[in-house]
């Protein structure tokens, strides 16, 4: 299902090493498996990746969020937390949750970690703090969607986002 996913476009994204590629299949596995539970409840869902001292990337914590929130929780101080990621709930025409918000770019920035993001629509985002923008990884359908997801109700999608272009989107 997601063969030749887990390179982004040369133009989206800087060389991926091995490690990258197994947090992006991993991230991806687990943004698919928490989708269905996050559209029906509709809340999100949030977690970790860490790297264990042996190398072995793994999925530390999965927490229940709200509607349109999800706190992260923080791993313990001897786990190497790589990445971040959560869901976004059911589809709502009153949410723009096809794209990252603003928020989402600025927490993983600000701690200085990748992030991830999975859509109503079946999207999934990465975050890359290292270059300040979200580049989606792969499109509508790529992840289990929400039946009711209707594309009428969201503005035209671009495959990269910075904080700036994020903003003028969003209208904040």
């Amino acid at each position: 299902m997601w063969a030749g996913l887990l390179s982004l476009s040369a133009a989206a994204a800087p060389a991926q090493t091995a490690e990258l590629k197994r947090q992006h299949l991993l991230a991806l596995q687990t943004l698919n498996a928490l989708q269905k539970r996050s559209i029906n409840e509709n809340r999100e869902y949030c977690g970790i990746i860490v790297r264990d001292d042996d190398g072995t990337l793994r999925v530390w914590r999965v927490v229940p969020g709200a509607e349109a929130s999800c706190a992260v929780p923080r791993p313990p101080e001897d786990l190497n937390s790589v990445a971040a990621f959560h869901t976004h709930g059911s589809h709502s025409p009153r949410y723009d949750a096809e794209v990252p918000s603003t928020n989402d770019l600025r927490v993983e920035f600000r701690r200085d970690t990748y992030g991830y993001v999975s859509t109503p629509g079946g999207r999934v985002w990465f975050i890359d703090p290292n270059f300040r923008r979200a580049t989606l990884f792969c499109g509508r359908g790529c992840v289990v969607s929400d039946p009711t997801y209707n594309p009428r109700h969201t503005e035209p999608i671009d495959t990269l986002y910075t904080l700036r272009t994020l903003t003028a989107r969003q209208g904040r």
